[in-house]
């Protein structure tokens, strides 16, 4: 029989894991963002771009299925870019 209160426990030690680790990330990010601030003298900004991928895998996908007669739907791929920008002319 499942025990579902270790599987949860092991669920929630995992989510605690998974959001120390992003925190992480997120301060190093900053941590990065502040020193090339300081190094630019406020010039060059650091942001996180979130997009959607991508544009060719969907087209591939549609020409495969053209051609094979089989309905096909590419799952959507969230990206995230490091970016480098001048400050001056926005982000």
């Amino acid at each position: 029989m499942v025990d579902f209160k270790a599987q949860l426990a092991k669920g929630f030690t995992a989510h605690q894991k998974a959001s120390a680790a992003k925190e992480e990330v997120n301060s190093i990010l900053q941590n990065l963002t502040a020193q090339v601030e300081d190094y630019t003298g406020g010039r060059v900004g650091i942001t996180l771009k979130r997009e959607i991928a991508s544009f060719t895998a969907e087209m591939l996908s549609n020409v495969a299925s053209l051609t094979s007669g089989v309905p096909a739907t590419p799952p959507l791929k969230t990206q995230y870019n490091l970016v480098a920008y001048d400050k001056s002319r926005g982000c």
